[in-house]
Parts: structure tokens; C-alpha cells; sequence
């Protein structure tokens, strides 16, 4: 028997076959910060994840640099541990952001071994090798290229279109970054999707017959490698767009995150604890933290005690010859997991608090909990989260690890040509007011020209968003405005900083002087100068006039 999603699939997903398959197929980047999960989908084939050349379902997102070649996934992974110097970990947390970044100064202390500077004109991260330098936006490039081509190899046909997916957070110069490693991988991307967003098209396809026209509410509680986010989201049928038909809404009400605090800040608490333990036991001539190796080897074993004991209540952590020749065993139990976890755990909830917040919901609103992400599994995490609910038990309708590779995989297939797909209507939040600024004529006798600021696209709007139009009568020739953000103080004092700058953009409009003349010329009366803006698939401002 298919399960339930594969079935699925093959019944929501058409194909028309009138060019080659080649020119169909699409894929899909579930964009983690330690691993990726690619999809595919082409003509006779349902939506599937890719399998890596060692037969995973997930990829580690590394890109390491050995005797003038290139490394990615387990063989990046695999030179992490006996040459960490050579691998650059994690770096999707530092696109779009200028080398004072908070979070990028955090990622300078976790990786002090590593050549990072900052990019004289852009003012960007740039990683140096013995051989070159790369910006951000290059490496991820790279590890996207790698990922291309694994799915060519895997489905055996040129791949082009992809849908990303990326924190609900990220604001435009991040996710401007995100198209531009695509590019630079050759890819067209189509969309950039909401994690939140992605999981809740994966629920839609494959609970369709759940859905009705009163809304549902879903809480969506994910634990990355680096962040924890919740997203609610309502559910339902609606007719949009002067539709007959009605059709699966998704849109998403409330957001709340962490940058900062996700599985890996408890892989390094554990491998923090194990080398306390090592240490009472072992007398070395070298303090061990000096070691990379050493340090890396305890991550490693860190990571999968983690893992070990999300679904059983002991194990041993051990190591061959973990320093000096050494070697280490020490029993691990889930009561000392908590034990480690217990001064963080109430921060995990942080972000839930935040998302109802936003999306002005109480608990006894949620109708589903839903688990996503590899941190979820975290007996404890899963405790807290149900005492939140006040006894709601979270559920795991979704496939951890794979839900939103498929739901943005879906969305692929929707966007590219050559594939009919029942339609999912997805909203995405805009988590950020963007302002423009600029000069108009004041209502007073002189006319005196002053600057102003309008709100074009407003705090908790939707998006993408059909074209706003701005008409500017006080100019007669070429002008300039300022896109920008608005009020943030939703935002703690900490994601403020994170956030980075809070200009956008300047947007010159060119062909008034050439336009007045005209109207002067031909006697007719000029009446100002339409132009328009709009927020994309990308979750980026757009304009034209």
C-alpha cells in the first residue's frame, strides 16, 4: 500500500506531457541551516524526496575546501571532524547581514579558527581560504549548485525552476541574498517560502478532505538546528480572486521566533557536559578545549546522544581516543538531558507566546499543535509545549523532517509550467511595515517642498500583493524616494539588532523631465507621475511605473 502522502500525491498531481520532461520538472530547497532536503517533481513522477549519492533523504548543508576542490554534504561532514578549519558550518544564518551583525559576532566566537573579515564596500561577511575569498552569498551558491546537480543526477533530467524555502523572518536584504546564491547557482527561483507556510500546504494536500469553510486554527512549532519559530495559521475553503470554486486558504496570522535558539544551542550544552565530565576523569598535558579535533569528535557524539535519548531513557556517550590517545565512556540518562536543558526551556515557549500574540489568539483558539523539526522530538520540549496547550496533546500529522521540502515542492509544481495542480491559496505574513519617503509640496502659500512618509505595505498585511499606486504631483523632473521600514517595536531589543539596517532602498524615477515636456508641448494638463510597488513571491518590494 502507498502511504498516505505518496497516495496523495498521485491523486492531486496532473501532468501535461506536451514538451519534454526536461522542460517540466522543478524542485524544491528545504533550506536548513545544518541540512538540506531536496524534492523533485517531473512528468510520471509524484513529488518524492531526492536521495543523496549515500542514499539520505537529508544533506548536510556544509561546504569545505581540500587540495583546490570543493567538498559538500557527508564528505564536508566527515573533514568537519578531523579538519575543522577547513569547513564552513551554518552559513545560510549570515546571509544579507553586515559584519557587525549580533549574529554574526556570535558566529565569530563559535568559530574562532575560522578566516573571517569584512567586506570593504559591502560591509558584508567574507570567508577566506588559503586560496581566495568568498562572500556568503557565494558559498551558498556553491552548496545550491551541489544541490542542482544531485537532482539532476537523481531525476535525470536538467532542473531549473525551485522553490526555496526560508525563516518567516528573514527580512528583504536576506532574502534578497537567498535569490542571489540561486542565481549564482544557475537556478530560477520561483518562490521564497515560509517554513510555517511550506508545512501548512504539506497538511492542506494531505488532510484536503479536513478542511471546510470554518476556519481552523494550527499552531505550527518548529525547532531548527538554529531557530525555533511558530507560526499559527488559519485554514479553510474560500472563493478568492472572483473564483466559483472554493478552494484551501492558508494564511499565515501570527509568527514568533528565535534566531539564536534552536537544536544546536542543546548539542553544545551536552558536549559542554561531557567535557566537564572528561576532564574530572582524564589528566591530559593539554586542556582539551584547545583542540578542534577533540571539540569536534564531542559535538559529534554530542549531537547523537542528543538524538539517542529523544526516544529512550539512557545510553552511553563514548569515544575512542578522544584526546592524548584517550578514551571516554560516560552514561547519559534523559534526566540528565533535562538537566542540561532546564536553564533554556522556558525559553523554547517564548516564541509561541509571541505568535499568538500577533495573531491576537488564545490557547483554547489552536484547534491543532503540530510538531516540526528535529528539535520536536525532545521528550521535554513536548512536555512543555502540552502544559502550554493546558493538556492539548501536539501532534505529528506532519513528517518532521520532509513536510515543507513537500509543501514547497507542491508550490513548484503550481508555478512552473506543464503541471495542474488543485489549487492551495497561500498568504504569507508581512512581519515588517515598509514606508516610502518623500518630497511632495506643502498646503501652505509658498508651496514649500517637505518630506513624508506613507505606509505602503502595513505590519500583518499579506503578501505577495497585487500593485500599489503611488501618484506624485509635485515633481516636474527626475525624483527619488526612500523605501524603508516602519515601526518595529513588536521586535524585543535583541531581534532589533539582529535585524540589521532599517533602510531598504532608494528608487530613482526617471522620465519625468522627458514627460512634463511632453504634456507642456502637446497642451495637456500634467497631472503627476503613477508609480507602483509590490511585494512578490519573494517576500520582496518591487517597483515600476
Amino acid at each position: 500500500m502507498l502511504p498516505l502522502s505518496t497516495a496523495t500525491f498521485l491523486l492531486l498531481l496532473f501532468v501535461n506531457f506536451r514538451i519534454s520532461d526536461g522542460a517540466f520538472a522543478a524542485m524544491s530547497v528545504d533550506f536548513g541551516s545544518q541540512n538540506l532536503k531536496l524534492g523533485l517533481v517531473k512528468p510520471g513522477v509524484p513529488l518524492e524526496i531526492v536521495l543523496n549519492k549515500e542514499s539520505q533523504r537529508k544533506t548536510a548543508n556544509l561546504i569545505a575546501f581540500h587540495n583546490g576542490e570543493r567538498l559538500f554534504g557527508e564528505t564536508a561532514l566527515q573533514m568537519s571532524y578531523k579538519n575543522p578549519e577547513r569547513v564552513f558550518p551554518f552559513v545560510t544564518d549570515l546571509l544579507g547581514k553586515k559584519f557587525d551583525n549580533p549574529v554574526v559576532q556570535e558566529y565569530i566566537k563559535r568559530y574562532p579558527y575560522l578566516n573571517i573579515t569584512a567586506d570593504p564596500e559591502r560591509e558584508t561577511v567574507v570567508f577566506n581560504t588559503n586560496d581566495a575569498s568568498y562572500s556568503v552569498e557565494t558559498l551558498v551558491g556553491m552548496i545550491l549548485w551541489n544541490a542542482r546537480e544531485q537532482v539532476v543526477v537523481y531525476g535525470k533530467t536538467p532542473i531549473k525552476d525551485v522553490v526555496l524555502t526560508v525563516p518567516a523572518y528573514f527580512n528583504q536584504a536576506e532574502r534578497e541574498a537567498v535569490v542571489r546564491a540561486a542565481e549564482i547557482a544557475g537556478l530560477n527561483p520561483l518562490q521564497l517560502m515560509s517554513d510555517g507556510a511550506s508545512a501548512a500546504v504539506n497538511y492542506a494536500f494531505t488532510r484536503r478532505k479536513d478542511i471546510a469553510e470554518k476556519a481552523q486554527y494550527l499552531l505550527i512549532y518548529d525547532i531548527g538546528a538554529s531557530k525555533t519559530v511558530a507560526s499559527v495559521i488559519e485554514l479553510k475553503l474560500a472563493k478568492e480572486n472572483n473564483s466559483k470554486v472554493l478552494d484551501p486558504v492558508v494564511n499565515v496570522i501570527g509568527v514568533g521566533y528565535n534566531r539564536n535558539l534552536g537544536g544546536h544551542v542543546l548539542t553544545t550544552r551536552i558536549r559542554d557536559y561531557l567535557i566537564a565530565e572528561f576532564v574530572k576523569t582524564h589528566k591530559t598535558k593539554e586542556p582539551i578545549y584547545g583542540n578542534l579535533r577533540a571539540m569536534a569528535k564531542l559535538l559529534k557524539e554530542a549531537e547523537r546522544v542528543k538524538h539517542v535519548l529523544s526516544a529512550n531513557t539512557q545510553t552511553y556517550a563514548q569515544i575512542e581516543s578522544v584526546f592524548e590517545d584517550k578514551d571516554f565512556r560516560h552514561l547519559m540518562t534523559r534526566d540528565i538531558l533535562n538537566d542540561i536543558l532546564k536553564e533554556i526551556e522556558m525559553e523554547y515557549l517564548t516564541p509561541v507566546a509571541d505568535a499568538l500574540r500577533m495573531a491576537e489568539l488564545n490557547v483554547e483558539n489552536i484547534d491543532q499543535v503540530i510538531l516540526f523539526g528535529a528539535g520536536t522530538r525532545i521528550p521535554r520540549l513536548q512536555d512543555l509545549l502540552k502544559e502550554y496547550f493546558k493538556g492539548k496533546e501536539p501532534n505529528r500529522f506532519l513528517n518532521t523532517d520532509e513536510a515543507s521540502a513537500l509543501g514547497a515542492l507542491y508550490q513548484a509544481a503550481h508555478l512552473s509550467k506543464g503541471f495542474k495542480v488543485k489549487k492551495i491559496i497561500v498568504h504569507e505574513l508581512q512581519l515588517y511595515p515598509i514606508q516610502i519617503n518623500f518630497e511632495t509640496t506643502s498646503d501652505n502659500s509658498e508651496k514649500t517642498l517637505r518630506r513624508v512618509d506613507r505606509t505602503i505595505f502595513a505590519y500583518k498585511s499579506f503578501y505577495p500583493t497585487n500593485r500599489k499606486i503611488m501618484t506624485f504631483t509635485s515633481h516636474q523632473d527626475d525624483f527619488t524616494v526612500n523605501l524603508h521600514y516602519g515601526n518595529l517595536e513588536h521586535l524585543s531589543k535583541l531581534q532589533l539588532e539582529e535585524f540589521g539596517a532599517t533602510n531598504i532602498t532608494d528608487v530613482e524615477i526617471k522620465g519625468v523631465t522627458e514627460a512634463f515636456k511632453s504634456a507642456q508641448d502637446e497642451g495637456h494638463v500634467f497631472k503627476g507621475i503613477k508609480a507602483f510597488f509590490a511585494i512578490d513571491y519573494f517576500g520582496i518590494v518591487r517597483s515600476d511605473g
